[in-house]
């Protein structure tokens, strides 16, 4: 999806205008979201970066510790609109997280006087899966949406790439179509 963002919305242009190198820049871009593409059992798995760069890694989706700015967004966002408190102070963590050599690799690491904040981090995710999430209406509101999607999925067709139409369901093999879902 990310590719074809990226395409439609002539989007090499403008990285390049931003000292990005495409495609080195777009494929570091994919494994900051997503991880790396291939899982081999390699030394250094991912191509957009080296090793001494390992904790650019660390900041979009942390695989180490689960510490990274993809949850303090959806906390912001999803505290806000539920009407629920977010204790966990992200830019008190910014101040305190420095980048560190451990057993010779580069990782963010973080004060030990941050364990608390850390915990309220924790604390507030496990506040969102149980209230929200998790919910049990939440759940059957889910259970609903997909028995309604099944249902139809036969009877709408979405127009994607060369006017092809596809359903609901095969959406995802084209992303032009896949786009048009929402």
């Amino acid at each position: 999806m990310f590719d074809h963002m990226v395409d439609v919305n002539s989007l090499k242009p403008v990285m390049t205008s931003h000292e990005l190198v495409c495609p080195e820049d777009l494929l570091f871009i994919k494994e900051l979201i997503a991880g790396p593409q291939h899982q081999e059992q390699e030394t250094w798995p991912y191509k957009g970066r080296t090793e001494e760069k390992s904790f650019l890694y660390e900041i979009v989706a942390n695989k180490r510790t689960g510490i990274d700015v993809d949850k303090w967004d959806y906390f912001a966002r999803d505290c806000y609109h539920l009407g629920i408190q977010n204790i966990f102070d992200y830019q008190r963590s910014l101040r305190f997280a420095r980048v560190c050599e451990v057993n010779g690799k580069m990782q963010i690491c973080t004060r030990d006087k941050e364990v608390f904040n850390l915990y309220n981090m924790f604390h507030t995710r496990y506040s969102l899966h149980r209230m929200a999430y998790q919910h049990r209406v939440t759940n059957a509101i889910k259970n609903m949406i997909t028995d309604a999607l099944v249902k139809a999925n036969p009877h709408i067709n979405i127009k994607g790439s060369n006017d092809r139409l596809f359903t609901i369901s095969s959406a995802i093999d084209d992303m032009e179509a896949y786009t048009n879902l929402t």
